[in-house]
């Protein structure tokens, strides 16, 4: 058999293995820069995309508030309106019964003036009876303690025994007159009342 001796140059293969090589380094290497440059976009929109979902729930939240204070103001504002109102109407009220209870305090004073006066006169007129009865016995009663001292014997001649009889039987009389004029007054007295009575 033959043989042949054939020479197989790879140094060209091997420089474009390392071509390849330093081609496929660097498309790892933009493959690691996209991955990251992608990250950090995903990142960035994500950061956006929050940050505008947050202003707008924010936003959403501050203006239903807005409107509820709006609303809340509202109805305070015509509330106190109302309340105004009424208190103007409570006080035209109190100045027309201040005015009524002057008028009225006028009238009835001057109505219970003229029923005092009245019922003063008629119980004067009443009494008229047990004052001149209360007169009359006071004079009767004055008239007896003059007649009793006029009737003391004073002549010292008589005997003190004597004097002593003449003016126990004096006093004894007199006892006895008051007692008739006490009789005689709480009659009287009854009567009156009995009066009154039937008068009112």
């Amino acid at each position: 058999m033959a043989k042949y001796d054939v020479t197989v140059d790879t140094r060209d293969m091997a420089n474009k293995i390392d071509t390849v090589s330093n081609k496929v380094s660097g498309v790892t290497t933009a493959v690691v820069a996209m991955e990251a440059a992608v990250i950090a976009a995903e990142r960035d929109a994500t950061n956006k995309l929050c940050k505008r979902l947050n202003k707008g729930f924010f936003s959403l939240v501050a203006s239903q508030i807005e409107q509820k204070n709006a609303t809340a103001l509202s109805a305070v504002n015509a509330y106190f309106s109302e309340l105004e109102e009424q208190g103007g109407a409570l006080l035209d009220l109190k100045k027309r019964m201040d005015d009524d209870f002057v008028i009225l305090t006028g009238r009835y004073s001057k109505l219970f003036r003229g029923l005092d006066t009245a019922l003063h006169n008629r119980i004067h007129e009443l009494d008229k009876p047990v004052i001149r009865f209360c007169e009359q016995d006071i004079t009767d009663t004055l008239n007896r303690v003059y007649y009793q001292i006029a009737s003391v014997p004073v002549n010292q001649t008589e005997s003190l025994s004597t004097s002593q009889a003449i003016a126990a039987a004096h006093v004894k009389h007199n006892a006895q007159a008051l007692i008739a004029q006490m009789t005689n007054f709480l009659t009287t007295c009854k009567q009156q009342s009995a009066k009154m009575q039937k008068s009112s």
